[in-house]
């Protein structure tokens, strides 16, 4: 299944029931397949709960359909791993926005103190710690 095909089933979330979204897998994709997919489901739409539920759910009748274990794909250490990674990935970024928020804040009071220090030092304006 290709991105187009995953955006118009979760843009149609609501219409479009597992057994149709079961029967696509069943006819597309082979079982090491759905188990590939069953991974990359979750990493990608790893913050949109309900659709990592309809497609997981999906694949799970698909393998029923297979007279396989419908939670033969189910490998709880990608899922935890995909967390930590995701995490990791959010603390990154939360630290390099508090740096970039320390570094302005530097620069605003360092433009302060020069802004200061010209307005007390230079009756005819000036720049940077240099008058005019």
């Amino acid at each position: 299944m290709d991105e187009i095909w995953y955006a118009s089933v979760r843009h149609n979330t609501t219409e479009i029931p597992a057994r149709a979204i079961a029967d696509c897998y069943t006819r597309k994709m082979e079982v090491y397949e759905l188990c590939l997919e069953w991974d990359r489901v979750y990493e990608e739409y790893y913050n949109e709960n309900d659709d990592i539920l309809k497609f997981r759910k999906a694949m799970s009748i698909s393998l029923q359909d297979r007279n396989e274990d419908p939670l033969k794909c189910r490998n709880p250490n990608n899922d935890n791993t995909v967390k930590l990674k995701k995490a990791e990935a959010k603390a990154r970024a939360d630290e390099r926005q508090r740096i970039q928020a320390e570094q302005d804040a530097y620069q605003a009071r360092k433009k302060q103190k020069e802004e200061n220090w010209v307005r007390m030092n230079c009756p005819k304006g000036g720049e940077a710690y240099y008058c005019y």
